[in-house]
């Protein structure tokens, strides 16, 4: 008689169930990235990686009969913000972002020196995230960012293809924020 109930168990109807405001599926090409610091980065995005979202635990241990039990006791974001983007003809966009990490430490081309309270080392970089119809839904906020690893490319004359070069920038940030819109 239970394998009755089972099998008379009715599909999801998302458009009329009230647990669904959307029957579409988020699309992941449907974002765009601000970079107020670095205006020539921006289009040549070619994906970014939301951080995961860790909740970390705590024992509580025993006491008086009551058995140990594991509560929730913080938030563990510790990934990076990464950034994969083409590289401009010109190479303003990486020029950009070399530039900003140069004066960000000292170096032997220049004379900078880190001082944490120097607004200029870091910026927000935003996420805005569309829906299938192109209107603006979420906006992740990362707060005070700075570009941490530029990564590496290769010019290579042997290749037959002319694809442009991709480039991922990692990126450290305080903490993120997320708004619907």
């Amino acid at each position: 008689m239970a394998d009755e109930k089972f099998f008379n168990v009715q599909p999801l109807d998302r458009e009329n169930d009230a647990h669904f405001s959307t029957p579409n599926y988020l699309s992941p090409v449907s974002f765009r990235v601000v970079v107020p610091r670095l205006p020539k980065f921006t289009y040549f995005v070619q994906s970014v990686s939301i951080p995961s979202v860790v909740m970390g635990s705590v024992e509580i241990p025993a006491f008086k009969g009551l058995p140990k039990q594991e509560v929730p006791s913080f938030l563990d974001i510790t990934d990076q913000l990464i950034i994969n983007f083409n590289i401009d003809e010109n190479m303003e966009n990486w020029q950009e972002v070399y530039d900003w990490m140069t004066s960000i430490v000292p170096s032997k081309e220049n004379n900078a020196t880190v001082d944490p309270k120097n607004e200029l080392l870091w910026e927000n970089i935003i996420v805005l995230v569309y829906n299938n119809a192109k209107k603006l839904i979420k906006k992740f906020t990362f707060h005070k960012c700075y570009p941490v690893n530029l990564g590496s490319f290769e010019f290579n004359s042997a290749m037959t293809t002319t694809d442009p070069l991709l480039v991922t920038v990692n990126f450290e940030y305080s903490h993120f924020t997320v708004e619907t819109l």
